[in-house]
């Protein structure tokens, strides 16, 4: 396996009108950075949304898929074999023709992984920042619950 980490930086951007939390945000696999080192994106409702298209897929096999960020052109059309295989396209759509940038490979639950440590990552600059209640406890808490869905199908997968 070629080692994939959802990068979230410990600088967050936030606002005191909304739950928005801005940080340094990418995919690195194989020494390249996705959508590159230096993006910023709304870090949890991409996780959220992730974490939810992810366990949708759980079940399904030969299936197409795509993982959104919020900001920008980027995205990855993913697609999951019968062997628990993501083939995960990167794509960029800035200008007049899609691009994908490079195509990742790795099973669902390496995926999976990834997303559970960046999840745990960002819950604890939220608690370690005092940011877990008040403003913020509402994406805490949501984080909380997508940590233990993906906890449990890690641990039903007996990995």
């Amino acid at each position: 396996m070629k080692e994939l980490n959802i990068i979230i930086e410990r600088k967050f951007y936030t606002s005191d009108i909304s739950t928005n939390i801005v940080s340094r945000f990418f995919i690195e696999y194989q020494g390249k950075c996705f959508p590159n080192n230096e993006w910023t994106d709304f870090a949890e409702p991409v996780l959220g949304m992730w974490t939810h298209k992810l366990l949708q897929n759980r079940y399904s096999s030969k299936n197409k898929f795509k993982l959104y960020f919020m900001d920008g052109p980027f995205w990855m059309d993913v697609y999951k074999d019968d062997n628990m295989q993501l083939s995960i396209d990167c794509i960029n759509d800035r200008g007049i023709n899609k691009v994908i940038e490079h195509t990742m490979v790795c099973s669902y639950y390496d995926f999976l992984r990834a997303l559970y440590n960046a999840l745990k990552k960002f819950n604890y600059i939220l608690y370690s920042d005092a940011m877990h209640k008040g403003q913020y406890e509402s994406v805490y808490r949501q984080n909380l619950i997508n940590i233990k869905e993906i906890k449990d199908v890690l641990n039903s997968a007996k990995l």
